[in-house]
């Protein structure tokens, strides 16, 4: 029978899971657990991931094997990921920014690696959050994207007014040719 604190903590994780646009599954000690990162480490983390709306807590495997059943995500996936010290960097709002830092991090730090991590239901590898973390900026692809859409919409209004300045040119010079026959009359 669980107790109240691991319910509390399972319903906290279950919570983090349900707000999050993403989570990243992530070990932060060596497999013989002689190693690991520092507070100091873990604490500059934690800042960075603040900072881009996220935030980082060490888990007990178990512990969120239960919230990801609660939260109705691919267990059968991540069985693997969570074996080990675990902590999850959970992505509150853009997803790209957090899994830059995450990636960057990991390759500063010897000790740290990405193991895995969730996006809309979904269970990634740590090649595809790696891949997510070399997109644009959500601003920067918002930007392509009306781009994208204006640029049929700048292209019509180009012919059209082309259009327009043929008509105007060819009734500007009927407009000459007329007053030079009634010049000439």
């Amino acid at each position: 029978m669980p107790t109240e604190e691991k319910k509390h903590i399972v319903g906290t994780l279950v919570d983090k899971l349900e707000r999050s646009h993403a989570a990243v599954l992530t070990a932060y000690q060596s497999e013989n657990l002689s190693e690991g990162l520092d507070m100091e480490q873990l604490t500059t983390l934690r800042r960075q991931l603040q900072d881009v709306d996220g935030d980082y807590h060490v888990v007990k495997n178990t512990l969120f094997k239960l919230a990801l059943s609660q939260a109705k995500y691919p267990l059968s996936d991540a069985t693997p990921a969570l074996t080990g010290p675990t902590a999850v960097a959970f992505c509150y709002d853009d997803v790209v920014e957090p899994f830059k830092r995450l990636v960057e991090f990991a390759r500063a730090t010897p000790l740290f690696a990405i193991k895995g991590g969730f996006h809309e239901g979904r269970f990634l590898t740590p090649n595809d959050v790696v891949s997510i973390s070399s997109l644009p900026p959500r601003e920067v692809l918002l930007a392509q994207v009306v781009g994208g859409i204006q640029a049929p919409i700048s292209g019509l209004v180009s012919v059209l007014a082309g259009t327009m300045r043929g008509l105007v040119n060819v009734l500007e010079a009927r407009r000459k040719q007329m007053e030079e026959e009634g010049a000439g009359a």
